[in-house]
């Protein structure tokens, strides 16, 4: 009899944990991401004399227009590449999503603006994004960034 008692003791416990751990707060999609991405490490630059931005009415899940402005007084130059970056709350995510294949070379001139087409080689779920480009200006490599948002169709 007290082999038996302790059986049913013994699974009883076992459905308990099981329950309380299925019945946990469940993590939302976001937070779901969230973990699974590592934290930013870009930091914004108070260097004026670049602009980078976003052509709002370009953007869509698959891709979009940057326009690229050098108001140094020097040649600057750049590459193709690009990162890209997810907020989520109050804190930027790197996002699995990278361009930094096959980058070419380009070099833009004092007073110039020019744009650059990106593609997103898997579309991008609705959220606030960031593209982050680095810019060698005499010598120095310094990061860009310009905030979008892919809104749901």
């Amino acid at each position: 009899m007290k082999k038996i008692s302790r059986a049913f003791l013994a699974a009883g416990l076992a459905a308990i944990t099981v329950l309380s751990v299925g019945c946990g707060k469940k993590k939302s999609a976001e937070e779901s991401s969230k973990i699974q991405l590592p934290v930013s490490d870009f930091t914004k630059t108070e260097h004026t004399e670049i602009s980078l931005s976003v052509k709002p009415e370009t953007v869509r899940a698959s891709g979009m227009t940057i326009s690229i402005t050098n108001n140094t007084s020097g040649d600057i130059s750049y590459g193709t590449d690009f990162l890209v970056e997810q907020l989520f709350g109050d804190t930027w995510y790197e996002t699995a999503f990278n361009s930094m294949s096959l980058s070419m070379s380009v070099t833009l001139k004092p007073k110039e603006t020019t744009e650059q087409q990106i593609s997103f080689d898997n579309l991008l779920d609705p959220g606030k994004y960031r593209i982050i480009k680095t810019f060698d200006i005499a010598g120095e490599e310094i990061g860009f960034d310009s905030e979008f948002e892919i809104l749901s169709e």
